[in-house]
């Protein structure tokens, strides 16, 4: 869990020029005033890092990534950084070679040490992977050591760490294609949606999409279920990956459902909850990569947990302690320490799918 102390890393006050959207989003969802600060001041870094033109902070990490290989930017969040020390007055995450990093002027920015020796920032976390083909995991050269120039935001209202890692996923779908994976919940068309599949459906179970991968990641597969029987897939991107959610044909649907709600804003701090097939468990939300006016399969939004769970807990729903969801489940970063969950958010998978939750 996030520690009370870190929490002094926020920036005072709330910041100025922050998106609209982000405003009425933390003022429809009545956050206290500690998760509004943490939300606003989420977004506003998000925002200040997307918005310094051809020569800001992404174009900058994505020619470099894409200098150095087949690598491009694939996630950025922002919020609760932890971080050990060396003994040396220098901060790491413990990466292998290949990581690439960059603090930016961190005398600027806040930082505090958890009991535990942890150092804690508030900033932006910048993810690199591998450009590759549609369903392919090619192998990875490491980065070499880098000497990246020390930049940071200097923008309105305080600096903040940019830090950028080699995203490095352990997707924790079952060790083989005919494991039980964990679905989510269930899900029906709302009027008017577009059919990505091409063919019409009306009850669905979601799933993560990576569960069917390599086998059954098409419209039409037939999945075996842990009951013996095997469901279609019904729903899916077949264009991009970026969005980690599927649904599978669900006919007849039990009885009795209930309408799930969806959490409108995912703050850092959010205490929430994973119930796997494997496991479940608590966490907090450290950093969080949303965005209210494009929701599509572009750009993935992604929440960082302080926590993982294991092998099997793919599509597992994450939901608040009101039992609204956050996401499903995905994964781990392992070669973070400490090591981070990965959750794909729920509203955008509801928006790009046009779909309605029941549980």
């Amino acid at each position: 869990m996030i520690p009370d102390v870190a929490w002094g890393t926020l920036p005072p006050g709330i910041p100025d020029d922050v998106s609209q959207w982000v405003s009425i989003s933390a003022q429809d969802s009545s956050l206290p005033e500690l998760s509004a600060r943490a939300y606003l001041w989420a977004h506003r870094m998000l925002q200040a890092v997307a918005e310094t033109g051809s020569d800001g902070v992404l174009p900058f990490f994505e020619q470099e990534a894409s200098r150095r290989g087949p690598y491009s930017i694939v996630d950025v969040s922002s919020g609760f950084i932890p971080m050990t020390g060396d003994g040396k007055n220098r901060l790491s995450r413990k990466y292998p070679p290949g990581l690439f990093e960059y603090l930016g002027n961190l005398p600027l920015a806040p930082a505090v040490t958890d009991r535990g020796r942890t150092e804690w920032r508030f900033g932006v976390v910048i993810g690199i992977g591998p450009s590759a083909p549609l369903g392919t995991e090619p192998p990875v050269a490491p980065f070499g050591p880098s000497a990246l120039p020390r930049r940071t935001w200097s923008g309105q209202g305080p600096s903040f760490p940019i830090l950028v890692e080699w995203r490095e996923l352990n997707k924790d779908a079952p060790p083989n294609p005919y494991g039980a994976a964990t679905s989510a919940c269930y899900a029906r068309p709302r009027p008017g949606k577009r059919y990505y599949s091409g063919k019409r459906w009306y009850d669905g179970i979601l799933i993560a999409r990576h569960v069917l991968l390599p086998r059954y990641a098409t419209a039409g597969s037939s999945v075996p279920m842990s009951s013996g029987a095997t469901a279609a897939v019904v729903d899916l991107d077949s264009v991009a990956t970026t969005i980690d959610a599927a649904i599978l044909d669900a006919v007849p649907p039990p009885p009795g459902l209930s309408p799930l709600g969806v959490v409108n804003a995912v703050f850092p701090g959010l205490q929430v909850s994973v119930s796997g097939a494997v496991s479940s468990f608590s966490a907090d939300v450290l950093r969080v990569m949303d965005d209210s006016s494009y929701f599509g399969n572009m750009v993935a939004h992604r929440a960082f947990l302080d926590s993982f769970g294991q092998r099997g807990d793919s599509g597992s729903l994450v939901t608040d302690a009101a039992g609204e969801a956050v996401g499903l489940y995905i994964g781990s970063h392992p070669k973070s320490n400490p090591v981070e969950g990965i959750v794909q958010l729920m509203r955008q998978v509801t928006q790009y799918f046009e779909i309605d939750l029941f549980n």
